[in-house]
């Protein structure tokens, strides 16, 4: 009797500190991401999915959509760096200065060129969203986009 009593003392305070240390976890490292925030690279062409915290179908599809079309089309300028995609919520506490830099109000996409640390242009793609569910005008409008944005 007093081994199980034993045996559940321990499991239970086992079980109390795996969830002590798993809410820490947890609670930490997203302050530190929110404290840090998503930075873009300093030079370059940089395709970013901008989306909110809470992401429906339509918000998942454009962003599946831009990163098979620029995976497909960009590959070679993806590999060498001249071109960054990046998945960016922009409603964590560090990333909502993009909502103000690029005149953000729903999810979208960005093209983005980059140097020396600062952008020199930008195109936000709004239109996305009537080219929902019909991947190949999506794609086309993407690539026309990205295109206009010419790489360094």
């Amino acid at each position: 009797m007093k081994l199980a009593f034993n045996l559940t003392r321990f499991a239970l305070l086992t079980l109390v500190v795996v969830s002590l240390c798993t809410w820490s976890v947890r609670t930490f490292s997203s302050a530190h991401a929110a404290g840090v925030g998503e930075s873009l690279p300093a030079d370059g062409i940089v395709v970013v999915n901008f989306h909110a915290s809470t992401r429906c179908n339509a918000c998942r599809e454009i962003g599946t959509e831009a990163q098979t079309m620029v995976d497909a089309n960009y590959g070679e300028d993806l590999r060498s760096g001249r071109m960054n995609w990046r998945v960016i919520n922009y409603e964590e506490p560090a990333n909502k200065h993009f909502i103000q830099d690029y005149g953000l109000t729903t999810s979208t996409v960005v093209v983005v060129r980059r140097m020396d640390g600062r952008d020199v242009e930008w195109q936000r793609l709004d239109a996305v969203w009537d080219h929902l569910f019909d991947g190949p005008a999506m794609h086309a409008y993407l690539k026309e986009h990205i295109d206009q944005v010419t790489l360094p």
